[in-house]
């Protein structure tokens, strides 16, 4: 959606402002961010700002002409221009419809990307870490091999015998609020497992301390950030159990030709976070952060539990059932896919 909404404000600048704007821009300078504040719209570009440099107009002049000249698309409901110059851009409901249905087409795909093709990276690997900081960085290094080739790159992994550099820092470990000594990684594993490893390890950035709560990691709880993101997707194969179980009607593909009734808050919420996740999947490659991954996976999870909570899936009225379903295997997919990026089990039960 990003890309599109580029697309169309680089249709409009070249071919409609060449009078207005000296110095038009190329494609690759035309960008569309995801916006803090849904009332400004769901994405934004600065696009006016940089361009009035020079012209005599002011930004919000520049952007007004822009906006007059944007195709029109059935994914933009509407176009406005704020005070600054900003351009903002509220997504039509069909966008977000788009988007879910996407989600299940492509499947174990969606989040992939061709943005590295025919780029090469070498990434160290190392196999059988000895102690937790090699364990972390095995764990990052992993991940960031898996981000990558899902980002389009050729990774090539190669074998360490260490890591490069060996971190004066091994982070904190405790128990809630008392700090203990760090364990040894046979200790570790043993007493959180390796999904919770993993999934810890990656909680911040390799450049930063490791922070790692043994009883929050242990905890069967939304508090812990692994159990929240593992549940989630096990809530929704419980669901799936339970329309088998009761032999529910469920048509999968007259739910994605009714999305459009989806239309709460919470429904809105929670496609908006599942369009994101090819954004974050590309973010994560090129900042080589697959830390970013465990950050979009924890709101994600946040996001769905919220729905969860707040509406009711197996309804009687079936085009809304069916819709709602659609969307809640489209988010067991999307967390999937972004744990199997991280090295970390979907399961599906708890």
């Amino acid at each position: 959606m990003k890309s599109l909404l580029e697309q169309l404000l680089f249709t409009a600048v070249r071919q409609h402002l060449g009078t207005l704007v000296q110095h038009l821009p190329d494609a690759q300078t035309v960008v569309v961010e995801r916006t803090r504040d849904r009332t400004h719209g769901d994405f934004a570009s600065h696009l006016a700002l940089r361009l009035s440099k020079g012209t005599g107009k002011t930004p919000h002049e520049v952007a007004q002409a822009i906006v007059s000249a944007l195709p029109p698309s059935p994914w933009v409901a509407r176009v406005e221009v704020g005070g600054n110059g900003f351009i903002n851009f509220f997504l039509a409901p069909a966008a977000l419809a788009r988007e879910v249905r996407r989600v299940h087409e492509l499947g174990d795909a969606y989040g992939r990307s061709s943005m590295g093709a025919g780029e090469r990276v070498v990434v160290g690997a190392l196999s059988e870490p000895r102690d937790v900081v090699e364990a972390r960085y095995a764990a990052y290094s992993d991940s960031l091999a898996r981000v990558l080739g899902a980002a389009g790159y050729e990774v090539q992994r190669e074998a360490l015998s260490s890591i490069p550099s060996r971190p004066a820092i091994e982070g904190l470990f405790s128990r809630g609020n008392d700090e203990v000594q760090t364990p040894t990684l046979h200790a570790l594993r043993n007493e959180v497992g390796e999904d919770a490893c993993r999934f810890f390890f990656l909680m911040r950035s390799h450049q930063q301390s490791l922070d790692f709560d043994l009883k929050l990691a242990t905890s069967r709880t939304t508090e812990n950030p692994l159990y929240s993101v593992q549940y989630a997707h096990a809530r929704v194969a419980s669901a799936m159990k339970e329309v088998k179980a009761r032999s529910i009607p469920f048509d999968l593909a007259a739910g994605l030709d009714r999305l459009d009734l989806l239309d709460r808050a919470t429904e809105r919420a929670l496609i908006a976070t599942l369009l994101r996740f090819p954004e974050e999947v590309e973010s994560a490659a090129a900042n080589c952060a697959p830390h970013a991954i465990v950050y979009y996976l924890r709101e994600l999870a946040n996001t769905f539990h919220t729905y969860y909570t707040a509406e009711k899936w197996l309804v009687g009225e079936a085009h809304l059932r069916n819709a709602r379903l659609a969307l809640v295997l489209a988010a067991g997919r999307v967390i999937r896919n972004g744990l199997a990026l991280i090295g970390v089990s979907s399961p599906e039960s708890m």
